[in-house]
């Protein structure tokens, strides 16, 4: 991904155009684990992921332990040592995985690859265009451009 996204920005400078989607393990709003994707677009280097954020609502680990009858001290020392290998890393639903995950992906953009993502290609059935459009404070100091991708149903019709 790192290369990828290096490749991105010596065809098209820092400022680039993203395609963005997002895809649970279970169809529906009823996934404990979803993914959120970013790949670049350009007419100069073909299509590749430059970023992806995991999001997980549920913890085994922390399922099971919740269920023992130990005591809220044993519980709260279990719960620091685990903190760290914790699965979990979204309390929201299933449908508000991709927003939160496109908003994280988008947030370490700078940091990560040197990139702000101006143009944000979308299938239209999501709210993350309208999460990192309208975050506060701004993601960028600039404003996040959207595209439709008018082929969505096309390719899901055949």
């Amino acid at each position: 991904m790192e290369r990828a996204a290096t490749e991105l920005k010596e065809a098209e400078g820092d400022n680039v155009s993203v395609s963005c989607d997002g895809s649970w393990h279970r169809r529906g709003f009823v996934s404990k684990n979803g993914v959120a994707t970013c790949l670049s677009v350009s007419k100069k280097v073909p299509a590749k992921v430059i970023d992806t954020e995991t999001l997980s609502n549920y913890c085994d680990s922390c399922a099971k332990m919740k269920a023992k009858n130990l005591s809220a001290e044993k519980k709260n020392i279990w719960s620091e040592k685990h903190k760290e290998l914790c699965q979990k890393n979204h309390d929201g639903s299933a449908g508000s995985m991709e927003p939160v995950g496109m908003g994280r992906i988008f947030k370490r953009s700078e940091g990560r690859h040197g990139l702000k993502y101006a143009t944000y290609l979308g299938d239209g059935d999501s709210k993350s265009y309208k999460f990192v459009s309208e975050a506060d404070p701004p993601i960028y100091d600039i404003p996040i451009e959207k595209l439709e991708c008018c082929g969505h149903v096309q390719k899901r019709m055949g």
